[in-house]
């Protein structure tokens, strides 16, 4: 699995990335000027790294929504270490966004198989 995950991040990919993550990071920030104010973990460092994860994956931007409820159900794990009722509820919720992603990905993992990198993703990320 190493070996899979250090393709995705070489320098050139990696560096392939800046143009893109640049576009989001303004978007997120553009999000917020008329506002005033951010909270910077919400509006910024939450949803930068979801969106770019998202799609060097190929997760449509439609289904960016989803992703995102996933990932916030995964973050509330980290209430579990106290116990309670509330991570005993952050235990369910996992449980259930578990087989939801693993649904969702197992069919898109099966679609890429019929259609290489025309389903999912605009391949962004890949180096030229």
């Amino acid at each position: 699995m190493r070996a899979l995950i250090s393709r995705a991040f070489t320098p050139k990919v990696v560096a392939n990335l800046e143009p893109r993550i640049r576009e989001l990071s303004r978007e997120l920030l553009d999000r917020v000027t008329a506002r005033g104010e951010m909270d910077l973990a919400v509006d910024y460092s939450v949803p930068l790294p979801m969106k770019v994860i998202a799609e060097m994956i190929g997760i449509p931007i439609q289904d960016w929504p989803r992703f995102n409820r996933w990932s916030e159900c995964i973050l509330k794990l980290s209430y579990t270490r106290s116990g309670g009722a509330e991570a005993a509820q952050a235990g369910v919720e996992f449980a259930a966004v578990t087989a939801e992603m693993n649904e969702y990905l197992a069919e898109m993992s099966a679609q890429r198989r019929t259609t290489p990198g025309t389903t999912f993703s605009r391949n962004w990320w890949k180096p030229k």
